[in-house]
């Protein structure tokens, strides 16, 4: 089984190679079990609910998915550690950005945001999201954490940070922000996540709970 950042950059890799590469079927059985959506298969995904995004927003093999309102930003009102095997979490502020205004992101400052769109994954497709290229070219960064397992229903939870050393990142809601490429495997059973998730039904921008 592939780690998130592998299957990002497989899937990078072949949208690079192009279908008639001779490269292309090697990554792709390396992916085994999974198979990448596209055209028809997403535009019959929004049809089925399991993703409630415009029909102008579907790609060749991804949709464009688009920045919430809710954000969490990092405080300094609570200074210490945190340690990760425990519930606890950082000290956020959390900020709900105007109809139309803009959020503005420091530099080096991290924060959480979350999506528009709902998800509602069956036991056989799973999701991955991608920060737009043109996002990471000004200075966003996503921390490949966007990965949305077979089950989950609700909104997606963006780890995003300003790496931009002297200029601050203006961000409005409802920005295109990035896509979500979707993966057909086999069925999860038992370890679907609506059934064994921590994060299900979330709306919103939502802390972590810790990983204990």
């Amino acid at each position: 089984m592939f780690s998130i950042p592998q299957i990002k950059d497989l899937l990078e890799l072949l949208d690079l190679l192009g279908h008639d590469h001779s490269l292309t079927k090697q990554i792709a059985s390396r992916l085994g079990a999974y198979s990448r959506l596209g055209g028809d298969q997403l535009a019959a995904l929004v049809e089925q609910g399991v993703i409630d995004a415009p029909p102008e927003h579907i790609n060749a093999a991804s949709i464009d998915v688009r920045l919430g309102r809710e954000f969490l930003f990092e405080s300094n009102a609570r200074p210490g550690t945190v340690d990760l095997s425990t519930k606890a979490e950082p000290a956020f502020e959390r900020v709900t950005a105007g109809v139309g205004e803009p959020v503005y992101v420091q530099p080096g400052e991290f924060f959480l945001g979350h999506l528009v769109e709902q998800l509602a994954l069956p036991d056989d497709v799973s999701c991955l999201f991608l920060l737009r290229s043109s996002c990471a070219r000004a200075g966003l960064a996503h921390s490949q954490a966007g990965f949305g397992d077979a089950g989950f229903h609700g909104q997606l939870t963006l780890e995003l940070k300003n790496i931009l050393q002297h200029l601050r990142l203006a961000l409005r809601p409802g920005m295109r922000i990035g896509q979500i490429v979707f993966l057909r495997h086999a069925d999860a059973g038992e370890r679907s996540y609506r059934l064994k998730g921590r994060y299900g039904g979330q709306t919103g921008v939502q802390p972590s709970k810790g990983v204990a």
